[in-house]
């Protein structure tokens, strides 16, 4: 008798033990992403080579450091345009004081224009381009292509046009270029930046209609495909599943306690950790071709672990609690956009019966102190608003 409890007894340890170490089946949808094979894009190679040194060709240096990237992540990515122009002159057009240094010191432009010509047609030709997919390697270590070069350089090209005839009709073609590069396969930062590059764009053209520069554009809402995030969170999502399918977290485990590399050993299980995490990404990604009231008003919390999920995955629940990023403010900016943009429209063509995009219903507000027209919202703060300059009086 008493070896039979014995025996059941290590028979249940024997099933539990099986069942502890046991991971769930990858969500088919993840699986697919994983898998999906890594597409070469010109427009990538490109950005990639943006920085190269002038004579040679961006798309060809930019291919050669892709496929060195393929092999080694960290092989660095060049800059030779790393000298700095004056911030009165490459500036966000905020507000109206920026235009007016540009003209102010109107003769240094075209020498700044004559230095970083190579770097302003890199940019431009960048945007024209079809096909875009970011394509970083999903590595925490790896050198990000430099998307800072890629707003400078459009700060150049903003400078250029002042320097044209016909600056309402080249404007208003540079935000359609820009926005057609937007709506394609950009990660999280590259998203991002071009949703920064357009809102400058934006509030330079709101400063010249309002001193009777006509640029006018097609429509005057971003659409599904510029305000989607849903490429960008599922790259975001790649570079966490990779984090953890390669084992990156071992890169520093030299530095590492015993006890935190026990926990990663017996505490994480991969597919759990992912089936987690790509439900809240599912999630995020279609709230954001939502417009803005939508967006406000959801309050979704990721779903706690099961019992089951408690058990064998407990630093994999630990690490979705502290890595997962505010998702929902990423939104909230592409929403800002697309309220700037509506804006834009309402200068050219004021009807005082446009909506608020946000969930106050209160009409568009001229504060004359900070010098800015807005959508009244909660949502606005100093680094994002759904605002755009007032030009004062003069």
């Amino acid at each position: 008798m008493k070896n039979a409890i014995i025996l059941i007894l290590f028979t249940g340890f024997i099933f539990f033990l099986g069942w502890w170490i046991s991971d769930e089946s990858l969500n088919p949808v993840a699986q697919h992403w994983i898998e999906e094979p890594v597409k070469e894009s010109k427009a990538y190679n490109l950005l990639l080579g943006i920085g190269s040194e002038p004579g040679l060709s961006a798309e060809e240096e930019g291919r050669r450091l892709f496929y060195a990237r393929l092999k080694d992540p960290t092989v660095a990515i060049p800059n030779h345009f790393d000298r700095q122009v004056s911030p009165d002159l490459l500036c966000d057009y905020a507000n109206y004081s920026c235009l007016a240094n540009q003209r102010k010191y109107a003769d240094a432009i075209p020498a700044i224009l004559r230095d970083y010509q190579t770097l302003i047609e890199r940019y431009q030709q960048l945007i024209t381009m079809d096909r875009y997919v970011d394509n970083t390697p999903l590595n925490l270590t790896v050198d990000f292509p430099r998307y800072a070069l890629l707003l400078e350089a459009s700060r150049l090209s903003s400078l250029q046009l002042l320097t044209q005839p016909n600056i309402a009709s080249a404007l208003a073609t540079e935000i359609k270029h820009i926005r057609h590069f937007l709506g394609q396969e950009h990660n999280l930062i590259s998203k991002l930046v071009t949703a920064r590059i357009l809102a400058e764009k934006i509030q330079f053209a709101s400063l010249l209609v309002q001193e009777g520069t006509p640029v006018a554009l097609a429509d005057y809402r971003l659409s599904i495909e510029e305000k989607s995030l849903a490429t960008a969170l599922r790259y975001e999502f790649l570079l966490r599943a990779r984090f953890l399918i390669d084992e990156q977290y071992k890169q520093g485990i030299s530095e590492m306690t015993i006890w935190e590399r026990l926990a990663l050993a017996l505490g994480t299980r991969t597919n759990i950790t992912l089936n987690r995490d790509l439900a809240s990404t599912l999630h995020y990604a279609d709230l954001s071709e939502n417009p803005a009231v939508i967006i406000v008003n959801d309050h979704y919390v990721m779903p706690p672990p099961t019992t089951g999920q408690t058990i064998r995955n407990p630093f994999g629940n630990y690490l979705l609690e502290i890595a997962t990023p505010d998702m929902k403010g990423y939104l909230l900016r592409m929403a800002h956009l697309d309220a700037k943009l509506q804006l834009l429209g309402w200068l050219r063509h004021p009807d005082q019966a446009l909506p608020n995009p946000w969930p106050e219903s209160d009409p568009i507000v001229i504060d004359k102190e900070k010098q800015q027209i807005c959508f009244p919202t909660s949502q606005n703060s100093d680094q994002q608003n759904s605002c755009l300059p007032w030009l004062p009086s003069p």
